[in-house]
């Protein structure tokens, strides 16, 4: 049986009531599609969501339900907010768990419609985006300061531009996890099967900070503030010093840890 505690209702009693159906779907969204508990938590909310509007529409059951009532709702969702339209991403969030759940009542034989009948909203696509040689160069320019913040803030940029790691990977490293004493230079994490090497300018300047640290804190990354108390550098504090470089240097491009690693992978 599956460990989510669903909303039950009696599905004996009438299969083609939509309502009805709902355990079963996400069970099927378990067992078939394997969907993880907060993935069918989320679906749970947003299908009873399209099930208050559908009953609100005098539509409950399979049989009732068409594809210009799905064109309603995707029309209906996109003004939710004050009559505003959603952005597509939002809109998506409902989109996805009712496409799942047209997919498993076609399998069921309950309806004729089938996911594509309800289309997920367009989103902007970034790929290609990416930074030339030259950005590169002038993005990864060292500053002339000394400090101990412009060490790691360098020692952060030449990470996240020569390996494949996310931003909350880099918050989350532990000096523990990085090798600068083999042969090859490297950051073994714990939840990849492999290590990641690193660039020479990164060892480098990974040593360097790791010596003007006179801490004996765990994490690499860290803020500094007056009362000289380290804490773990934030998604949102990498950010802030990724935007500060790009300013610094005069780039146009706004600078993400998302597109220093699709430069990365592109090269």
């Amino acid at each position: 049986m599956p460990h989510f505690l669903y909303v039950r209702y009696p599905c004996t009693i009438e299969p083609m009531v939509m309502r009805t159906q709902l355990e079963n779907f996400l069970a099927w969204c378990e067992t078939e599609q394997g969907c993880k508990l907060a993935t069918l938590q989320r679906y749970q909310a947003k299908m009873l969501f399209f099930l208050d509007w559908a009953k609100a529409q005098r539509i409950t059951t399979f049989k009732k339900l068409r594809k210009a009532h799905l064109n309603r709702y995707l029309k209906f969702l996109a003004k939710q907010c004050r009559g505003i339209a959603l952005a597509h991403a939002t809109q998506n969030t409902y989109v996805s768990p009712l496409r799942q759940f047209i997919a498993y009542a076609h399998a069921q034989g309950l309806t004729k419609l089938v996911a594509p009948d309800v289309p997920r909203q367009p989103q902007k696509s970034h790929r290609g985006v990416i930074l030339t040689a030259q950005e590169l160069t002038a993005f990864c320019t060292p500053l002339q300061a000394q400090s101990l913040a412009a060490a790691r803030d360098q020692v952060l940029i030449e990470v996240l531009v020569a390996t494949d790691l996310r931003a909350s990977e880099v918050r989350a490293l532990n000096w523990q996890d990085v090798d600068l004493d083999g042969t090859t230079p490297c950051i073994v994490l714990p939840n990849r099967e492999n290590y990641t090497p690193i660039s020479h300018q990164a060892y480098y300047w990974l040593k360097r900070y790791h010596t003007l640290r006179a801490d004996a804190g765990a994490a690499v990354f860290v803020s500094f503030d007056r009362a000289h108390l380290y804490h773990r550098l934030s998604v949102r504090g990498i950010e802030r010093i990724l935007e500060g470089r790009a300013k610094e240097v005069g780039l146009a491009k706004r600078i993400t840890p998302t597109l220093l690693r699709t430069t990365f992978l592109a090269m």
